[in-house]
């Protein structure tokens, strides 16, 4: 009888899959992270670094975060995953967060007396503003 030891091959997350639903956005907006990752292991916890610190509450098993960018600059994120094999890390995304959003109410008021009556679409745009 011939008899053969195997030892499953196991490997770190790799092949990330990380973005950003925006990458150039006004303080107080909301950023949907998603991240995944393939092993020979299964992925069981994903972790969400800001300028290669952990994001509070950023550790979890899905892979997806919200973050409100509430201060401006720029802020570069990466997606950490681990296995029972080890740990991979994700290339970076970089987010530019611009001033408060404000809304220009005079250009506002000047579409829609320009639309009244009408039945035209409008596309409804947000300018940021940086503070003095």
């Amino acid at each position: 009888m011939k008899c053969s030891l195997f030892f499953p091959l196991l490997d770190k997350p790799e092949n990330f899959r990380f973005a950003a639903s925006e990458t150039e956005v006004c303080q107080g907006e909301v950023i949907n992270f998603t991240c995944s990752a393939d092993g020979n292991a299964a992925v069981h916890t994903y972790q969400l670094l800001e300028n290669d610190v952990l994001v509070t509450n950023g550790s979890n098993s899905h892979g997806m975060w919200n973050r409100t960018m509430s201060v401006g600059g720029l802020f570069i994120y990466k997606c950490v995953a681990n296995n029972t094999a080890g740990t991979g890390q994700s290339e970076s995304v970089n987010v530019n967060v611009n001033g408060e959003q404000l809304l220009q109410h005079v250009v506002l008021k000047q579409i829609s007396k320009f639309l009244k009556g009408s039945s035209t679409l409008v596309a409804l745009f947000f300018v940021c503003v940086l503070p003095n």
